[in-house]
């Protein structure tokens, strides 16, 4: 039956064993060669092994089955934005926002290819989208790396440096409810840069900052010590 073997190959990849994964891949599409999402997650597992072509020409074949699709439209986007193929990825993502104009992913993708492309001020407007859309989404499905890079964008585009902190804060709070990661750090980073154009009048800013510090020595610790971390019930920002 195609949709075990569509789950067995997932199984296959996972462990490492990427022969076995395409061997099923194979016949779940020959018995169900219109399956889009079978074809969709083919043409990333062969991506991923590094046939950039192959991943295109199967990626192609699903837009056929269905081009209305806009995981296949954001995936076939991102292939043309790593060939460096702007023009093509951009056309792609557009093609997703308008298929489901409420995927925060679709704007970010878009927000990316105008960094890329140097509109700075279209992608600072999806990604500001993309957040705003997330606000629906539990916390933990959320993407903090969007309310980074639109922070860092405000700064440098001489906008809200209050506003740019705001995003920086929920960044933190996001992580810290996920995990500690080096993307904690990074957002640490941003934020003394924002400081340090700001002025010293959010001293309570600083001081949060300290004690985040403090809350993720103690958790680093306690892991190396064999014990779960600790996990706050309530985070303040």
């Amino acid at each position: 039956m195609p949709k075990y073997n569509h789950c067995a190959a997932a199984l296959n990849e996972a462990k490492g064993d990427y022969k076995s994964a395409k061997d099923h891949y194979v016949v779940a599409m020959l018995n169900d060669p219109k399956n889009v999402m079978i074809r969709n997650d083919y043409a990333l597992h062969v991506a991923r092994r590094g046939d950039i072509a192959h991943s295109t020409a199967e990626f192609k074949r699903a837009l056929l089955l269905n081009p209305d699709q806009p995981t296949i439209h954001k995936n076939m986007g991102a292939i043309h934005a790593r060939k460096g193929q702007y023009k093509e990825s951009y056309e792609h993502a557009r093609r997703a926002i308008q298929i489901n104009s409420s995927d925060p992913m679709s704007y970010r993708n878009i927000a990316k290819i105008q960094d890329v492309t140097g509109d700075t001020l279209s992608s600072l407007n999806n990604n500001l989208k993309a957040i705003k859309l997330e606000q629906d989404l539990p916390e933990q499905k959320r993407n903090s790396e969007v309310y980074r890079i639109a922070a860092v964008q405000m700064v440098t585009q001489g906008k809200n440096q209050q506003e740019a902190l705001n995003l920086m804060r929920q960044a933190r709070v996001i992580e810290n409810r996920k995990y500690i990661s080096p993307t904690t750090e990074r957002t640490n980073e941003i934020i003394e840069g924002i400081l340090s154009r700001t002025g010293n009048e959010l001293e309570n800013v600083e001081r949060e900052l300290r004690r985040r510090r403090e809350m993720q020595e103690t958790r680093r610790r306690l892991v190396e010590e064999g014990m779960p971390p600790y996990q706050p019930k309530r985070i303040l920002w």
